[in-house]
């Protein structure tokens, strides 16, 4: 009499190399948040109230991947069409009524949870972007419309990011990028969105700085952007004269670690 077994489900499905690399990441955050403990403890009047946050979100988001790896990836391809959808609203209305930080309008407060739509904008964005090119693909490459058919709202999510967080802006386009070049789109095609969207890009900030002019909440962070620009190279005549005050500390300190970094950090 021979028993059968059912074949318990994993936990952890999948690549494992992925798996290793989001627990890693996991790991280098709760040491992101310690370090960072004396500032959050100020703020929060407690020592560990940062780090037990932290490690909640950080479980809630372990879960969140486990079920998730389930999931068939033609609904989530359908998953990231909507949800870029809303993210793409929700980021208007961050726009103009979302928490101000550091003259830019980035985050909102949804059932007492803050976050930034912008993040989950660039995730349903990268989302749609993979499959998309994957069911493109052809034997000699990918369709000539896909290149339009992915930066169309990446430009679009480009325009609203980019008033008020350019280096997010700027790293979803090159994700973006990068999933074209991985996608085998056509090297011509490809030069040439590049070419047109940098353009665009350019232009659409110009209007915005045309129109808006520099008070308003579409271009308060582009005095931002010039003033560090500015004061990039002010520096004192005898190095020993410069004053590191609680204003000027965090940049001062951040200068001292890329200079003494060397080349491998």
């Amino acid at each position: 009499m021979t028993l059968s077994l059912k074949k318990r489900p994993k936990l952890l499905v999948g690549d494992y190399t992925v798996w290793a690399i989001f627990f890693t990441l996991c790991f280098i955050s709760v040491i992101e948040v310690y370090s960072a403990g004396s500032y959050l403890t100020i703020k929060e009047n407690s020592y560990f109230s940062p780090l037990f946050k932290q490690i909640c979100y950080l479980g809630l988001a372990a879960i969140t991947a486990s079920v998730v790896q389930f999931i068939h990836f033609r609904y989530l391809s359908y998953l990231a069409i909507g949800g870029g959808v809303i993210s793409i609203i929700l980021l208007f209305f961050t726009l103009f009524g979302g928490q101000n930080i550091n003259n830019g309008a980035r985050w909102i407060s949804i059932g007492g949870i803050s976050f930034q739509p912008s993040e989950l904008n660039k995730l349903c964005l990268i989302i749609y972007a993979t499959a998309f090119t994957a069911n493109a693909q052809k034997p000699d490459g990918t369709t000539r419309k896909i290149s339009f058919l992915v930066l169309a709202p990446t430009f679009l999510s480009f325009g609203i990011i980019a008033t008020q967080n350019l280096s997010t802006a700027l790293m979803l386009v090159v994700s973006v990028f990068s999933i074209l070049f991985i996608g085998n789109v056509p090297w011509r095609n490809f030069l040439k969105s590049l070419a047109y969207f940098s353009i665009g890009a350019v232009a659409l900030l110009g209007a915005f700085w045309l129109y808006w002019g520099p008070n308003s909440t579409m271009t308060q962070r582009f005095t931002t952007w010039g003033s560090r620009l500015e004061t990039r190279d002010e520096r004192p005549q005898d190095p020993r004269d410069f004053v590191i005050t609680d204003k000027n500390r965090q940049v001062t300190h951040a200068h001292i670690a890329f200079a003494r970094s060397g080349v491998i950090g």
